[in-house]
């Protein structure tokens, strides 16, 4: 296969990774389903995700509607990651790269560029939750300062961790979050007990954000679904390692959708648990965490931070080294990351000494969320579309930089696709209310900040629509039957 740069060399712990964006051959794929699992966990039982479950108590929610609406944003994400999960097994690729099939071989940049920007804001609130954990547990602990340059010190100290993991490839990163899964896990677990006696279900909530309750809810949703959006870009980095050969579409999706719920759900929800204790107490979440916890305790949270650098903002890091791939392809995946990593550090820096850090953030992910949304609605509707069968090697053009290929399209974009996304992220972030910008669409639908539901969707819809009313060239399908949406149809199983 063109573009296996690695084919003499599988993949181990402990042992340098070769392949970047290139095709894993079939002897490579020796991971199993349930690596999604510890990946996603090992990640995710950390404060960014930890930190997301905060904002709805912040919002003004009470203990139950913001359980509610973590349960319907988790089914959301159950649903959008379940199908992103199927597309590299049958790629070879990454999501990046593989989205060519359906945006074409220059067209793929629009995912590379936002699957960037996402990684580099999630690596960012990675080091700046793990670095501000270490600095107000040592100054609990043992009376170290907590003085702005200090923090700056720990996230130079998580980046260069975060590096040397994501750098060193994805089996040592699939071993070390699996390491952090159990142990980080069993933290969290015994804290949810022993903070019990500070929770109360009854909780009523404060202030709603956006004024009323179903508006200041929906958004809620979308802000549980931040995470599990997060990953659709990200989750094809570890499924190009599974065969499609010897696992089936239905147990992918499953391992997709535990992951979801085990591995994303549970950690936001033990941020709202314990935000809904700190209601109306002064200062940041983190801090509030580490003085209500049991001093004796505090050193386990310094365990759950320490995880952060090894576990969140590694897995960012080996996606935005990728990314970069993508956007660059003479770039190598082990210089790619360390410039990931420098750039998170400026960012988290900057915010820290110069703003909000945790706002702007959160804003910036809130944005990047409806076109994570808008390129699920099109990528869903293109899997089913294309029986989800790929032209690996056509995929590779990628890499070779050649032209006219079967997804080069329209000099190398497809334009339905790519008008779809447009139209929906243009529609979606106009639905949005931050503390900058308030959307025409928002105020027109009576207050609900609903861009990430109607991107997603509306993404779909149009791109049907206009497969429905111009269908693609059967020369840009794998298999011989044409589109969907044309009169020849498809009877076969998937291959």
């Amino acid at each position: 296969m063109s573009g296996d740069r690695a084919s003499g060399s599988v993949d181990a712990a402990g042992k340098l990774e070769l392949h970047g964006i290139d095709f894993i051959p079939e002897a490579h794929r020796t991971r199993k389903p349930g690596s999604i699992l510890w990946i996603v966990t090992g990640a995710d039982v950390t404060f960014p995700p930890i930190i997301v479950g905060t904002v709805p108590i912040a919002l003004g929610l009470s203990w139950w509607a913001a359980f509610w609406a973590l349960v319907v944003g988790t089914i959301l994400g159950c649903i959008q990651i379940g199908i992103m999960s199927l597309l590299s097994p049958r790629t070879g690729t990454n999501i990046s790269v593989s989205s060519a099939a359906h945006f074409g071989i220059k067209g793929r940049l629009l995912a590379s560029i936002v699957g960037f920007l996402t990684s580099i804001f999630f690596t960012a609130l990675a080091i700046w939750a793990g670095g501000d954990t270490m600095v107000f547990a040592l100054h609990r602990l043992v009376g170290t300062t907590d003085a702005r340059w200090f923090h700056a010190l720990w996230y130079i100290v998580f980046a260069i961790i975060a590096v040397a993991v994501g750098a060193y490839g994805f089996a040592t990163m699939a071993k070390v979050q699996k390491i952090f899964a159990w142990s980080s896990g069993l933290v969290l677990i015994a804290a949810a007990f022993l903070l019990s006696p500070h929770f109360s279900a009854d909780y009523a909530g404060g202030k709603l954000a956006l004024g009323s309750f179903w508006p200041t809810w929906v958004f809620a949703v979308g802000v549980y679904d931040t995470i599990p959006l997060g990953y659709v870009l990200v989750v094809g980095d570890w499924t190009r390692y599974i065969s499609k050969e010897r696992y089936s579409t239905t147990h992918l999706a499953l391992a997709a959708v535990l992951a979801v719920i085990v591995g994303m759900g549970l950690p936001m929800l033990w941020g709202t648990y314990t935000a809904s204790m700190m209601a109306g107490m002064s200062g940041g979440y983190i801090a509030n965490l580490v003085n209500i916890a049991p001093l004796w305790f505090v050193i386990f949270l310094l365990w759950v931070g320490i995880g952060t650098g090894f576990g969140h903002a590694a897995v960012d890091l080996y996606t935005t080294g990728l990314d970069m791939c993508s956007v660059f392809p003479t770039v190598n995946r082990l210089n790619a990351s360390l410039m990931a990593g420098i750039m998170a550090v400026i960012v988290v820096v900057l915010g820290t000494f110069y703003g909000s850090i945790i706002n702007n953030i959160i804003t910036a992910l809130d944005l990047l969320a409806v076109l994570l949304a808008s390129f699920t609605g099109v990528i869903t509707v293109g899997y089913f579309n294309h029986r989800g069968c790929y032209d690996a090697d056509a995929l590779q053009d990628v890499l070779r930089k050649t032209e006219g290929g079967r997804y080069w399209y329209l000099g190398g974009w497809e334009w339905r696709s790519t008008l779809a996304f447009l139209l929906a992220s243009v529609g979606g972030i106009l639905c949005l209310k931050e503390t900058w910008f308030t959307g025409p669409l928002f105020v027109a639908l009576g207050g609900f900040n609903a861009g990430f539901i109607l991107s997603w969707i509306g993404s779909g819809v149009i791109y049907a629509g206009l497969l429905w009313a111009f269908p693609e060239d059967d020369v840009h399908y794998a298999h011989p039957d044409g589109s969907l949406f044309a009169h020849k149809r498809y009877t076969g199983k998937l291959a």
